[in-house]
């Protein structure tokens, strides 16, 4: 089955998230933050929060390009609450 325009679009800003992540949250970095912070990032997760904010920017005729660090955070805030949420 052929995917749909929103997928696409999701997709594509998704894939826009993984380089500003690697930069804040760096794999090389102490291994006490690095390592659980991306076991739990690379479950395979969409980023789909993420894509949602710059997608919203766009709909309002924002720049993505400036929420870009913004998406990440909230990719972020959402991982840590399902980490948080397990504990």
């Amino acid at each position: 089955m052929a995917e749909s325009r929103i997928e696409m679009e999701l997709a594509r800003h998704a894939r826009r998230i993984g380089p500003i992540l690697q930069e804040l949250v760096p794999r090389r970095g102490p291994a006490f933050l690095g390592e659980p912070a991306w076991y739990h990032l690379d479950t395979g997760g969409k980023r789909i929060r993420s894509a949602l904010c710059l997608l919203t920017v766009e709909a309002l005729g924002g720049d993505s390009e400036k929420a870009l660090y913004f998406a990440a955070a909230v990719e972020l805030l959402h991982n840590m609450l399902l980490v948080h949420d397990d504990i």
